[in-house]
């Protein structure tokens, strides 16, 4: 399966894998879309079937992106995810 974004409502779908393989390609198309940044957003991995650290950076690279005053949340965190956000003191992000 390959890896993509598709927003909806300012539901941002990750679908596949969310590793170094994948993640520039993806923050690319995130990057792309249009006005995604602009208001309350909200990232859903349900779809999503792999992660390593590199999932992390891609996070961190959404909160960057967002405009001021706006915020960005995450559902279907995989628990993979969270364990590697623990282990580096960044948990809070999933909160």
């Amino acid at each position: 399966m390959a890896s993509q974004v598709k927003l909806n409502q300012q539901i941002l779908s990750i679908s596949g894998d969310l590793t170094f393989a994948t993640v520039q390609a993806l923050h690319c198309a995130v990057n792309k879309l249009p006005r995604a940044f602009e208001s309350d957003l909200e990232v859903d991995f349900a779809a999503t079937t792999k992660v390593d650290t590199a999932s992390l950076a891609f996070c961190l690279g959404i909160e960057r992106m967002m405009s001021d005053g706006f915020a960005v949340s995450y559902k279907n965190v995989p628990p993979a995810m969270v364990l590697i956000a623990e282990s580096v003191g960044i948990e809070s992000l999933f909160n």
